[in-house]
């Protein structure tokens, strides 16, 4: 004798197998209902994305130095860097950040304002940034 287990209730008897397939049916049918509404709902926020200036359309995308050279990071590397984004079309992708993160500081000033290594980073910050900002 089928049997078939419909929200934790058993059901016996020769009209079961047809009333398993009517389920199975509406389950599907539910699926495909579910999945129909995370697909429009989906479709009409990145609509109401596009249309609001100013909003992301993607995530902010970059690079941090922090994540493979710690304290290694140096002008020079920076630079080729911000070349090698620009070259391999990672930029174009929409890659724009490039994070100067942990061991560029030399010390601080008497006001306490942080500098750069002055080994490292010999021109000094705002050179390296104007730098990277003019990359194509």
């Amino acid at each position: 004798m089928p049997i078939c287990f419909v929200r934790q209730l058993v059901i016996f008897g020769p009209n079961v197998l047809i009333h398993c397939r009517l389920i199975r049916i509406q389950e599907r049918a539910l699926m495909v209902l579910k999945k129909f509404a995370i697909t429009t709902c989906i479709l009409l926020i990145t609509l109401f994305v596009k249309s609001q200036p100013g909003v992301a359309l993607t995530p902010p995308m970059g690079w941090n130095s922090s994540n493979l050279f710690e304290e290694e990071v140096s002008d020079k590397l920076i630079r080729e860097i911000a070349d090698a984004m620009v070259a391999s079309g990672m930029a174009q992708a929409g890659y724009q950040y490039i994070v100067l993160d942990d061991y560029w500081v030399g010390g601080r000033h008497a006001n306490n304002e942080l500098f750069p290594d002055p080994v490292r980073f010999p021109q000094g910050i705002k050179a390296l940034a104007d730098y990277v900002h003019n990359r194509d």
